[in-house]
């Protein structure tokens, strides 16, 4: 698997990790060490190219005896490592420190998730929708409750505040972030599902959308530009005022043709709302967040989603994973600035499966899957726009 070390990507649960570890035996082994068991070192320099970074596990933790070692065997490899934000930045931010100053000392990029600060500060009644008597009420149509887009603003400078005393730690050991992402989608308004419904019924979102009985563009454009309020507030502009350079993203935000290819695993498909339709597949319309947010590294999420096998009917299954995973990182690849690097969110092995699959179903291979990150890495995912353009204009040139 040594061609997999060359990909700079950004692997979910299960993603390239598991792509690396297909068929090996890996009993008793953590994920440290599954990580350096299954990958090689890197037969070219890594140069200026983002890291691969395995989402889940923590490679290593701050207590490892042996952690300059261990460091040394990730970068050989062109693996980054993850600095999990979370809880009180006193107590947790002093071990991502001591792996930072040795990341510094051996030049490795340093790599920061805020996912634990994100989620579940938009609880409460304060922030529901409230009904014509005057009670609060919240959507309750996703995992999660979702609130009234028009009153959560009031909770972004307390978590703003967390954001900015970890960056603070960072800077006084010296440190710097080079790259900040989250895996952050919940926890927020959300205009799919029951969302447009239930703020039909919030006395607050009919005073702020007098079409909303009607129009639901205007209901998502309210929704989507409270989220994008957040996450440019809470975590975007304190954490670039801290690190002028750092490339920041998160989960499904990226620039794109006005349509999105998927649909996540808490969403359902409702052919009575706008939607754009192939074979059985609905595509939605989506809102620009990537811009007003201000991030600075696109993520788009390119996912073997298990329905993908039963809403297109062509013959080929393989291509049916294919088509749909390619679609979407067409989209944001055409769509993305120059100077703006992409690197996405990615799985090989089928994402939220059934417990009954449908008759015939037939996962995306393994060869299949190398193909399209190749046909990814040539839409220019994982490396910066700009210096691709450059470097296919010399060849051009060349003739």
């Amino acid at each position: 698997m040594n061609w997999l070390s060359a990909f700079v990507a950004i692997a979910a649960p299960c993603g390239i990790l598991s792509l690396a570890l297909a068929g090996e035996p890996q009993n008793n082994l953590s994920p440290l060490e599954m990580a350096l068991a299954n990958t090689r070192p890197l037969e070219h320099p890594q140069g200026g190219r983002p890291p691969l970074v395995f989402w889940t596990p923590n490679l290593p933790s701050p207590d490892d005896p042996d952690l300059e070692k261990t460091l040394l065997a990730l970068k050989a490899r062109g693996i980054g490592l993850m600095h999990r934000w979370g809880g009180d930045p006193e107590k947790s931010a002093e071990g991502w420190i001591r792996i930072g100053l040795l990341q510094k000392k051996l030049a490795m990029p340093i790599l920061a998730d805020g996912t634990g600060l994100a989620h579940g500060f938009l609880g409460g009644d304060d922030t529901s929708h409230i009904d014509k008597d005057g009670k609060p009420f919240r959507d309750k149509s996703f995992f999660w409750q979702a609130p009234c887009p028009f009153a959560i603003d009031q909770r972004f400078d307390a978590r703003r505040k967390a954001y900015q005393a970890f960056a603070q730690k960072y800077k006084d050991a010296g440190l710097s972030i080079d790259y900040w992402m989250a895996d952050f989608e919940f926890d927020g308004p959300n205009e799919w599902n029951d969302g447009w419904a239930e703020a039909k019924k919030c006395t607050r979102c009919r005073q702020n959308i007098p079409a909303i009985d009607t129009d639901f563009l205007a209901w998502q454009k309210a929704a989507r530009n409270a989220r994008t309020a957040m996450q440019r507030r809470v975590w975007v502009e304190p954490l670039k005022a801290a690190f002028p350079g750092i490339r920041i993203g998160n989960y499904g935000m990226n620039p794109h043709d006005g349509f999105r290819y998927y649909k996540d695993f808490y969403e359902k498909f409702d052919e009575n709302l706008p939607h754009r339709k192939e074979h059985r597949m609905l595509y939605r319309p989506w809102a620009d967040e990537f811009t007003p947010s201000g991030y600075t590294l696109a993520m788009p999420v390119v996912y073997t989603w298990a329905w993908i096998f039963d809403v297109y009917t062509f013959d080929s299954k393989q291509y049916r994973w294919f088509y749909n995973m390619l679609l979407e990182a067409t989209s944001a690849a055409r769509s993305l600035p120059a100077g703006v690097p992409s690197i996405p969110f990615v799985h090989w092995s089928t994402t939220d499966p059934a417990k009954t699959p449908p008759e015939g179903f037939e996962p995306l291979s393994r060869e299949n899957y190398q193909e399209l990150l190749w046909h990814m890495l040539l839409r220019g995912h994982f490396i910066d726009q700009a210096r691709l353009h450059g470097a296919l204009m010399k060849v051009r040139d060349r003739g």
